[in-house]
């Protein structure tokens, strides 16, 4: 009795390992020796792409550390039957089990990106928003209409610059052009500047000729002390007489005008007002006299008389 389980527990084991698929023999590297790898080939060879893809991750089931068939299934997911995203699964399982492979697995990527873009074309073409879509291109296009116009408009600006630099340069040559030209024509040793005094030059050079024209009548005509304290001691004893002089000055010369002195005048400038000189400043004096003291200043607020200039 014991026999005779014996033998039908190897009779058991022998039809089992007749059976492909419950066979526990490694067939990595020897996938063409098995038959369901030999049928999938078959199928795939006539066109059957869906049928040789089941006859593949079947035999998966018996390896599933074949490189190949990992191969074999991502060619056919993603070049016959549209499905990359199982292309990009079995590409990877293909890297991972030959991880020195380096040569092929540069490829194995390449063909994982050409998956993975077309995995997300088929993904935005079940998921778009086509209004929203539309929407975007418009604005995309009203963008590019801008950018052309502001390069437009920039490369406008940059033609005018250059235009106006141009035109500097130019006026820069002409410029030094000329003054070359005046050098070449100057005589050497000549400085043409010192022919053609200033202004202010002129202005005060008058200004001093003035001056020493009113020190020098001032020197001249100033009475001297003699004269000056007999002139004092007269206006102490005969005060009387000042106003009989005054008015007979008043009465020998012809009167112009009064003037009322203010802050900073003198007869000088007195004279230069009246008469466009301040050569003039003692005739004022004569026709003041009594008035003003050896010194011929004059107060705020003192009341001249301004005689006509007389006839040359």
């Amino acid at each position: 009795m014991k026999k005779m389980r014996f033998i039908f527990l190897i009779f058991v084991s022998a039809v089992l390992c007749s059976v492909p698929v419950s066979c526990s023999k490694d067939y990595t590297g020897k996938e063409k020796t098995h038959p369901v790898f030999v049928k999938a080939g078959t199928a795939q060879n006539s066109g059957d792409y869906a049928e040789a893809a089941r006859l593949y991750e079947e035999f998966l089931l018996v390896a599933p550390k074949s490189a190949e068939t990992h191969m074999r299934l991502a060619a056919l997911y993603g070049d016959n039957l549209d499905s990359p995203l199982k292309a990009i699964y079995h590409y990877e399982k293909v890297i991972e089990l030959r991880p020195d492979d380096t040569a092929n697995n540069e490829n194995i990527r390449s063909f994982i990106s050409a998956s993975r873009r077309k995995l997300f074309e088929m993904l935005k073409k079940e998921y778009v928003d086509e209004e929203q879509e539309t929407a975007v291109k418009l604005e995309l296009a009203k963008n590019q209409e801008l950018v052309r116009k502001y390069r437009e408009h920039i490369a406008e600006i940059r033609r005018r610059w250059t235009v106006q630099v141009e035109k500097w340069r130019a006026y820069v040559k002409e410029v030094e052009r000329r003054n070359s030209s005046r050098a070449a024509a100057t005589p050497a040793g000549k400085n043409t500047a010192a022919k053609t005094p200033s202004r202010s030059a002129v202005k005060k050079d008058a200004v001093k000729k003035d001056k020493d024209t009113v020190k020098k009548d001032t020197v001249k005509k100033a009475p001297a002390k003699a004269e000056v304290k007999t002139s004092a001691a007269k206006t102490k004893t005969a005060p009387e007489n000042k106003s009989v002089s005054n008015e007979k000055n008043a009465a020998r010369l012809e009167v112009l005008g009064k003037h009322t002195v203010k802050k900073g005048e003198t007869l000088h400038s007195i004279s230069r007002k009246y008469y466009g000189s301040s050569r003039y400043y003692k005739l004022i004096a004569e026709a003041n006299k009594g008035k003003l003291p050896a010194n011929l200043g004059v107060r705020i607020g003192q009341v001249l008389v301004i005689p006509r200039k007389p006839a040359k």
